[in-house]
């Protein structure tokens, strides 16, 4: 039920956000217009689409060390497609919230911190690459707007390129529920509501993933990052066109845990909830190899 009301309510969240953002509108087209020079280097918009509790975060932040790339935290570029914002207005709101990011520390929930030493995070040397790492509200928008990343292309004018950050189901799904009710235990209703969630997301990723160009999708299991990320992050920077040096890579390694966090044993988990999950892993290529044992 939760899932179904998350998606009504969608277009009411919207509408408040529109009323909300009105206030960025003015600054925006003030700031977008004085440094729009600064854009005209801009070769590709960097997208994130998949799952809240996924590890966004840590890549979005990585990438935003890089010295040709800012990405936002968690600005909402779409909504501010929907709402007629120009691609110089966006740019100068994703640079703002980059900046505003790298000021407060970058400590999130858990007191993990995001901050990479030595590295160019809330500013640039030469701007690139661009782009949001909002992942769970973008996919939900792109669900109840199909036609959003042609309007996405449209404003921006430059290539589009998706990252779908994936975890292991069952942390990802134990983990929202953890944030969702901090001050009470995990129980299979919350469980099995947030299995709903997640595989509605499976199921729009999927069909975004369809939709377009191999070139322009990249796909990152988060556990595999985790054992790899110096690899893995070459890779990906490679995939946005830009060029990963040593220090940068070293640099971000620094602050990669150790290992991937378990939380799916920090709950009970009925047999019952696990095998629906373990079916509906199933469905997806693309979550291939996940299971509770792993």
């Amino acid at each position: 039920m939760k899932v179904v009301q998350r998606v009504l309510n969608l277009d009411y969240e919207l509408a408040y956000d529109y009323l909300k953002d009105i206030y960025d509108y003015l600054p925006s087209l003030y700031g977008g217009f004085k440094n729009r020079k600064i854009f005209d280097d801009v070769t590709t918009y960097c997208m994130f689409i998949g799952y809240p509790r996924s590890g966004h975060s840590l890549i979005g932040a990585l990438l935003d060390a890089h010295p040709e790339m800012i990405i936002a935290h968690e600005l909402n570029t779409l909504r501010y497609i929907l709402g007629r914002y120009n691609r110089n207005q966006i740019y100068h709101l994703l640079i703002k919230k980059s900046l505003l990011f790298a000021l407060t520390g970058r400590k999130r929930g858990g007191g993990y911190d995001y901050n990479v030493p030595n590295q160019w995070q809330g500013t640039f040397k030469n701007l690139r690459i661009i782009g949001d790492k909002q992942g769970g509200g973008s996919t939900l928008i792109t669900q109840t707007r199909p036609d959003i990343l042609d309007k996405l292309r449209k404003v921006v004018g430059v290539k589009v390129k998706l990252i779908h950050v994936i975890r292991n189901p069952f942390d990802n799904i134990t983990t929202i529920s953890i944030r969702e009710r901090p001050n009470s235990p995990v129980d299979p209703v919350c469980l099995k509501r947030n299995i709903d969630y997640f595989f509605t997301l499976c199921e729009v990723v999927s069909k975004t993933r369809n939709q377009v160009k191999e070139s322009e999708f990249f796909e990152l299991k988060h556990e595999s990052f985790i054992k790899s990320p110096q690899s893995h992050l070459k890779r990906l920077c490679s995939f946005l066109g830009v060029k990963a040096t040593k220090d940068y890579l070293d640099d971000c390694a620094s602050i990669v845990y150790k290992s991937p966090h378990k939380s799916r044993f920090k709950v009970k988990w009925t047999p019952e909830l696990i095998e629906l999950v373990e079916s509906k892993i199933g469905e997806y290529p693309f979550l291939k190899g996940c299971s509770y044992e792993d």
